[in-house]
């Protein structure tokens, strides 16, 4: 979703772990939230995903990390992306 709309991110394990002050809780409501405690929690989000970055910038920094890992076989960000690109909508590039 972050990828086609640009909207928001995505808060994965992976950026939970790069924005240590984010935590499951920050991210989370319970399916008997009150209404207002979900439109805050969904407030929050936003406000992490947006912070000090574009959604463009959270996206691009999150696939140079997939891509960094040892344990896959992305040779760059680029190729992370092109990857999901792939997978989501079926474009070849």
């Amino acid at each position: 979703m972050q990828m086609m709309f640009g909207r928001v991110g995505c808060i994965d394990v992976h950026n939970s772990r790069r924005f240590r002050k984010v935590t499951p809780k920050d991210l989370q409501f319970s399916p008997t939230a009150k209404f207002t405690t979900r439109l805050q929690k969904i407030d929050n989000y936003i406000d992490i995903c947006k912070g000090h970055r574009s959604t463009s910038k959270l996206w691009d920094q999150w696939c140079d990390l997939i891509a960094d890992k040892h344990c896959n076989h992305f040779s760059s960000g680029w190729d992370v992306s092109k990857y999901h690109l792939e997978a989501l909508v079926g474009v070849t590039i």
